[in-house]
């Protein structure tokens, strides 16, 4: 299998974040996808179901909450999407991280 890395976030204070990804809905992706999140200390794996993403509104698309994770100051931390165990073709568009207060 193959891991897709995006660029490392630079993370200015260390806290708790939750992640998010935008998946595209396209004909002839995977029915699933592996995202790995590493937290400066270990790597948590995720895995989407399509079927469970329902785009709303106008977009091809959809924000997936990946969870929240504890990231340490600095840049470290990744977030990676893959293909491992995938069953179609793979679409990474983008990483959404934000503060939680």
């Amino acid at each position: 299998f193959r891991r897709v890395l995006f660029r490392s976030p630079v993370i200015k204070a260390g806290g708790k974040y939750k992640v998010y990804t935008y998946v595209p809905k396209v004909s002839g992706t995977s029915s699933t996808v592996t995202i790995n999140v590493f937290d400066g200390n270990k790597t948590n794996e995720t895995v989407l179901n399509q079927k469970d993403i329902k785009v709303e509104g106008q977009t091809s698309g959809e924000w997936a909450y990946i969870g929240a994770y504890a990231f340490k100051k600095g840049n470290k931390n990744f977030i990676s999407i893959t293909n491992k165990n995938a069953d179609g073709i793979i679409i990474a568009d983008a990483v959404l991280l934000v503060p939680e207060r």
